[in-house]
């Protein structure tokens, strides 16, 4: 192999490797920010002379432990923090954890198992899987006709409508094309109406943009952009129906749920949010 050659090989191992090492440089960085911010938080426990908490290790088998400094534990462990139990006194503590109590950290723990000494406390994963665990169980015990009955119920709590029937859009926008959308559920709603504000958001940013060249896709954009919008008031209004609000109200709320989700997830987006005047969604 020549120089020349050797020298690009160099360059392109070179290139595979700084990639990884920029990302563990910046999460190394994340991990040395956490670990101010939670020395400065224990700092300020500390002064405030402390009080008793509950960090559960997040395992089946986890301990609630005092604190997360505990010798058993590896700097890996993970917790879930307890903050409910914050101040409580040990023997609250102690009562709510059962055999989950770590007897270092509290010592008026008794030693039992999870018959003799049940556990109010679990991990938010624990939590999620007891639920499934007892609604298995509750579905298990009804007759087949409770069990139907129970899935129209579930359908028409979901539904977008009071009576279940879904809502149907369908127009001609000539150029742009036909458009149809189906919305059953009250998700699909919320997705329709974060969609809708989402193509006006596009639009908004890219205004002046736009080549000569994709003139008329941009205004078919524009189209289907408008035929959303047409859609919101009639979500809005089959809502209301359904909660018992108003069309207002309804707006208002779906319009709060999109701009928190471009705010998390697109906030450059976010900051040029605009819903639809309140005038439209008035009740007559």
């Amino acid at each position: 192999m020549i120089l020349a050659d050797g020298g690009a090989a160099s360059e392109a191992t070179g290139s595979q490797i700084r990639g990884p090492l920029h990302d563990v440089e910046f999460a190394q960085g994340e991990v040395d920010r956490a670990r101010e911010q939670v020395d400065g938080l224990e700092e300020a426990f500390r002064i405030r002379g402390g009080w008793n908490r509950a960090f559960l290790v997040a395992n089946g088998n986890g301990h609630v432990h005092s604190s997360m400094g505990r010798s058993t534990c590896r700097p890996t462990t993970q917790y879930a923090w307890l903050t409910d139990y914050s101040g409580a006194d040990e023997d609250a503590i102690v009562t709510a954890a059962g055999h989950r109590a770590c007897t270092n950290c509290y010592p008026s723990a008794p030693v039992g198992d999870a018959t003799s000494l049940p556990t109010k406390m679990h991990t938010p994963d624990g939590l999620d899987a007891q639920r499934e665990r007892e609604r298995r169980e509750a579905w298990a015990k009804l007759t087949p006709a409770e069990k139907r009955a129970r899935k129209r119920a579930e359908k028409l709590a979901a539904a977008v409508s009071k009576n279940g029937k879904p809502l149907r859009f369908e127009e001609d926008l000539g150029d742009a094309g036909k458009v149809r959308e189906v919305i059953s559920t009250e998700r699909d709603a919320e997705l329709a109406w974060k969609r809708g504000l989402g193509d006006a958001l596009n639009l908004k940013q890219t205004a002046g943009e736009t080549l000569p060249e994709f003139a008329e896709s941009r205004r078919n954009q524009e189209q289907r952009t408008a035929w959303r919008a047409r859609m919101r008031p009639v979500i809005a209004r089959t809502l209301a129906e359904k909660h018992g609000t108003t069309m207002l109200e309804e707006k208002h709320r779906l319009d709060a749920l999109t701009r928190a989700y471009y705010a998390e997830k697109h906030p450059k987006l976010a900051e040029q949010f605009e819903s639809d005047a309140d005038e439209d969604y008035l009740n007559q």
